[in-house]
């Protein structure tokens, strides 16, 4: 078994409430964005880095989990446990915010945005409010239609350094 089974069962032997595809997302999102990279990585993962993926209370379990024996009482490791026997899911498989690429390849529809908007970014111009309310609106929808799930704070981010 490598590390990121290990990991997958790890997750959802903490948080046994969550759905397989949540849990593939939770997994996800501590290897790509969160940079584990072997199971000892866990001891270092903190609340913080699992607010944009889980519920607190979801977080605080899943690190209380991952302490290391000693640190308060007893803990069972599901390192000892045999894993359960659940089909991964190839990343290409799982819809939605796991899949980041797409909005690195977002192009903002500029021909939808109002003349104005396009003239007073041209000439340099700060756009009025309502201008600016307006490019958030074509972006938000242009995005959705390219994702037709949940956009992630991390999707945004990307799509808003354009």
């Amino acid at each position: 078994m490598n590390w990121e089974e290990e990991l997958t069962g790890s997750v959802r032997h903490h948080l046994s409430g969550l759905c397989e595809e949540k849990v593939q997302q939770v997994v996800t999102h501590l290897i790509e964005v969160t940079g584990v990279e072997s199971m000892e990585d866990t001891s270092l993962v903190t609340e913080a880095d699992l607010t944009e993926i889980l519920k607190p209370l979801q977080s605080r379990k899943l690190i209380a989990g991952w302490k290391p024996k000693g640190s308060e009482g007893v803990s069972t490791s599901p390192l000892t446990q045999p894993p359960q026997r659940v089909p991964m899911l190839v990343l290409d498989d799982i819809p939605g915010p796991v899949q980041s690429e797409w909005a690195y390849d977002f192009t903002i529809p500029w021909e939808n945005a109002p003349p104005e908007l396009r003239r007073a970014l041209k000439s340099e111009v700060p756009p009025t409010p309502s201008l600016r309310r307006r490019l958030v609106q074509i972006v938000v929808e242009a995005a959705t239609k390219k994702n037709s799930t949940k956009i992630s704070k991390r999707q945004m981010s990307v799509i808003s350094k354009k």
